[in-house]
């Protein structure tokens, strides 16, 4: 696949300003780990507050959507909290059972946790940080452990590298749920991964080399299992089950870094963030065609800003703060995330939304979620339906 170049004038104007674990699961996880700086993000979860405001109903949009838009679930795959699934009828959030991860953290809080899901649903892929500690020595390895819908773990392994390189979470499974894709740190780096892919028994089928660094977990399988992946300021596309990239497009330096890829369901249009300063909440939405054209904004945030529930300051103004794009599971519609813990909120809009506005306050085309917002780590939900949107990262999928 050739280059594609072409031209970002109005992209650049329009930018601005693992614990203890229980004795009957598999070996590989019963572990003492070395310490990690993945810790901090136990801390950072700590900061998600607040409940939802407003409305007696458990409906979920404030303006009318088609119903088959807004069906299925949204699978919201916590770093901390637990994965947990947003039922897209009742606003409801469900934590998926099994996992049991706040537990396990009280037991040993230097592990990490992080999860994906299949595309159709069925399984679940854990990715746990300094699972198992190597004999005689301070390193300490991860592992990817596979779950079926109820959370029971089917199998699973160490990931069988050198040096103990973490793996940037979260793992992700093929679309046929036959290959496993990580990134894998190899330099020490926040940001430098190389992608790795395995056999469900661990087993390395082609590892990238050094011209395909991938920043942190910024991939995204497609159908036929080739991969999307963001390398610095470009995207590459790989054959299917490799991961040696060619490049589709590279940004200019103002536009920022591509991130939280998601593939259209037919595998024709991918939608990406393009964040600025190197900060996940910070940046736009985008939509591009997998050959380099139909580079669309879908949705802008309300310029002028809107209260929030407490009417307060504004949050919707301001540094655009547009992430996590998700297809609805037949491709008419995205939803997106607005905004950061504990304030954000999640918006729905066609899939063909030209520079929609998102404003709490006024319907369009833009669907407003409200759900039962889940106020603390115990799963407490808030009394009434509301606008704030329970998600502590950025790994969201919408399935059937």
């Amino acid at each position: 696949m050739k280059t594609v170049c072409i031209s970002f004038e109005n992209l650049i104007s329009s930018i601005g300003n693992l614990v203890c674990l229980r004795i009957q699961w598999p070996q590989f996880l019963l572990v003492m780990p070395k310490c990690s700086i993945r810790m901090a993000t136990i801390i950072l979860a700590l900061l998600v507050a607040g409940c939802g405001g407003g409305g007696s109903s458990p409906d979920i949009a404030t303006a009318p959507i088609e119903a088959g838009n807004a069906a299925g679930q949204i699978f919201i795959g916590s770093e901390v909290h637990g994965p947990r699934l947003l039922n897209l009828q009742t606003g409801r959030y469900t934590l998926i059972e099994n996992f049991d991860w706040e537990e396990r953290l009280d037991d040993d809080f230097l592990l990490s946790f992080s999860a994906s899901i299949s595309a159709d649903g069925s399984e679940f892929l854990e990715t746990v940080g300094n699972c198992q500690r190597r004999t005689n020595s301070l390193i300490a390895d991860d592992c990817i452990v596979i779950r079926d819908r109820n959370g029971v773990v089917t199998g699973g392994f160490v990931v069988p590298l050198a040096g103990g390189l973490g793996v940037a979470r979260p793992a992700k499974l093929s679309p046929d749920r036959q290959v496993i894709a990580a990134a894998v740190d190899f330099d020490g780096s926040d940001f430098l991964h190389r992608l790795y892919l395995f056999d469900r028994s661990g087993q390395i089928l082609s590892q990238g080399n050094i011209d395909g660094l991938v920043d942190g977990d910024y991939f995204t399988w497609l159908p036929d299992n080739s991969i999307i992946f963001a390398s610095e300021q470009s995207l590459y596309l790989t054959a299917p089950n490799s991961v040696q990239g060619a490049e589709i497009v590279t940004f200019p330096d103002a536009a920022g870094f591509p991130d939280h890829l998601a593939i259209s369901p037919d595998g024709n249009r991918l939608a990406f963030s393009l964040v600025t300063n190197r900060d996940p909440y910070e940046g736009e939405v985008w939509i591009l065609n997998l050959d380099g054209t139909g580079f669309v904004r879908p949705a802008i945030t309300d310029t002028e800003g809107s209260p929030d529930p407490n009417g307060n300051s504004p949050i919707l103004g301001g540094a655009p703060r547009l992430r996590s794009p998700t297809w609805s599971p037949d491709g008419s519609s995205l939803l997106l995330v607005q905004g950061s813990s504990p304030l954000q909120y999640a918006f729905i809009v066609p899939a063909d939304a030209n520079e929609e506005v998102l404003a709490l306050d006024q319907p369009t085309q833009a669907v407003r979620i409200e759900s039962f917002f889940l106020r603390d780590v115990n799963g407490i939900e808030s009394a009434a339906p509301g606008p704030l949107f329970s998600d502590t990262g950025p790994n969201i999928t919408w399935i059937p």
